[in-house]
Order: structure tokens, then sequence, then C-alpha cells
């Protein structure tokens, strides 16, 4: 007997571009590398290039910099890092994928901080993955489909299912 069912590597949950929080972002990292630029030139009329204590500040501060702007634009872009298969969800990271397995997760729950609301799957007690549920167009219809999978059950409010929209 065949099932009709859709597989969830063919299934749309459309996720969404967050534009306006990444135009913050990029406003922020403009004015804070404006702010090291003309500090950078005001320093160099009193000290010399070339002096170690000057250098080691200079590239602190724009380590600094590039880590908390790729941090943020990691986090404001997870949607299109995750993608989610029969087998579990893979995770992008910097050096390979990840695959957390739907039969891993030991306890699911859905949570709101502040309107940002996320399907947390805790794997262990330090380890948790977020699924960013406001930042797909069918986050009920995603939240549902991973419910069906998951061994666990899914702790989730009925005020914080009524916030999850359909398009």
């Amino acid at each position: 007997m065949q099932t009709s069912r859709t597989r969830l590597e063919d299934m749309d949950f459309k996720p969404r571009t967050p534009f306006l929080r990444l135009a913050l972002i990029l406003l922020v990292f403009s004015f804070f590398t404006f702010v090291l630029i003309t500090e950078t030139k005001s320093r160099l009329e009193f000290s010399p290039i070339t002096d170690p204590n000057f250098l080691a500040e200079t590239v602190f501060v724009v380590l600094l910099l590039l880590l908390f702007s790729g941090f943020m634009l990691s986090y404001l872009l997870l949607q299109f890092r995750l993608r989610f298969t029969e087998e579990g969800i893979h995770r992008r990271t910097l050096l390979k994928p990840r695959l957390i397995r739907w039969d891993d997760v030991k306890r699911a729950q859905v949570s709101g901080v502040r309107g940002y609301f996320a399907l947390e799957l805790w794997v262990s007690r330090r380890r948790c993955v977020l699924v960013p549920l406001l930042e797909y167009g069918r986050g009920r219809s995603l939240l549902a489909e991973i419910r069906k999978r998951l061994a666990v059950e899914v702790e989730v409010s009925e005020r914080n299912l009524a916030v999850l929209r359909e398009e």
C-alpha cells in the first residue's frame, strides 16, 4: 500500500528574509566602522602605525566588529541554514552540516521571548537547536510536520500557537 504523504524535503515552508533587521545590522556595522576609521585616523596623528599597542588594539576592535556582525547575521538568517528531512534537521555550520535526528530529541517546546518565537529541540542538557517559527511563512505547518516526526510531545501553549502564521 502506498501513501500519498509528501516528504518533508519536498515541502516549502517559505522562509522569509528579515529585511528590516538586516538593514538595522548593516546600519550598526556601518556606524561602528565609521567610528573605527575616524578614531584610527585621529590616533595616527599621535602614534606611528608601527606601534605594537596601536596595531594590537586596532586588530582586536576589527575582529570584535566582524565577530559581532557575523554572529548577528548568522542568527538573523538561521531559517536559511536549516534543512528539514525525514531523518532529521540538517543545520549548516562553518565546518560541515550537522544532522540532528528526530529520535535524538529529548525535549521540545515552543517558547516566546519578546516576540521571538522558536521551537527549542533539546538534544542534551546543554545542546539545543532553535527553529525560528515566525521566520517562516508557513510556521504552523512546519510545527505540525515536526510534531509528527518527534518521539516526544512538543510543549506549546494555545497563546503561542495562535501567534503562528499560515500564508
